[in-house]
Formats: structure tokens, C-alpha cells, sequence
């Protein structure tokens, strides 16, 4: 039987009778159940019944910013990609009120 210690907490796991997490896209984890459930990253398998992918949250991310069009992965990342939407927002509003002040300060000139 093979076995694998848990990133996190130095669990020992075996392959045969415990969940050993892990990204099938970048490798992140290799972690026991309890870890997994408690990390930023967190490594999870798609809530969609045609989808079986097991990512990382960063990895999803990525496949859905590249089309991938799966509602239940994009449910696991909905609070990621709000904030990625909230911060491209404020560097676009940024950006117009720079460009508003230069047309302004050019009609004075």
C-alpha cells in the first residue's frame, strides 16, 4: 500500500483508505479531507453531474477566464471572479477619470 503525508498538517495517508486532495491540473495539494477544507486554495471537485474535474481554485480560475463554460465550476469561483470583475472595474474607472483630467487640463491649455 502506498501512503502520503498531508502538506499541511504531516498526516500520514494512504492511498488506499483515505482522500488524498489534489489538483488534477497543477498538482497543488496533496492534502488529508480536514486540511483541504480549511485552505484559501482549496482543491474541490465540480458540483456538476457532466463535470469531474478536481482543481484548485486558481487552476478554475484560470480555466474559466480561458471559456470554459461550466456553471458548476464557476459557482465554486463566484466570489473569486466578483472581486477579479470588482478590481479590472476600478482600473478602467481609474483610467477615465486620468483621461477626463487630461481633456480638461488640453481645453484649458
Amino acid at each position: 500500500c502506498d501512503f502520503r503525508v498531508c502538506d499541511d498538517c504531516n498526516k500520514i495517508l494512504c492511498d488506499a483508505c483515505c482522500e488524498v486532495i489534489r489538483c488534477d491540473h497543477c498538482g497543488e495539494g496533496r492534502r488529508c479531507f480536514e486540511c483541504n477544507e480549511n485552505v484559501e486554495n482549496a482543491v474541490r471537485s465540480c458540483s456538476d453531474i457532466f463535470c469531474d474535474d478536481q482543481l484548485c481554485d486558481e487552476c478554475r480560475l484560470e480555466s474559466c477566464r480561458l471559456g470554459y463554460d461550466c456553471a458548476g465550476c464557476r459557482g465554486l469561483i463566484f466570489d473569486k471572479i466578483v472581486e477579479e470583475v470588482d478590481a479590472k472595474q476600478a482600473t478602467i474607472d481609474e483610467k477615465q477619470d486620468e483621461i477626463e483630467r487630461l481633456e480638461m487640463h488640453n481645453q484649458v491649455s
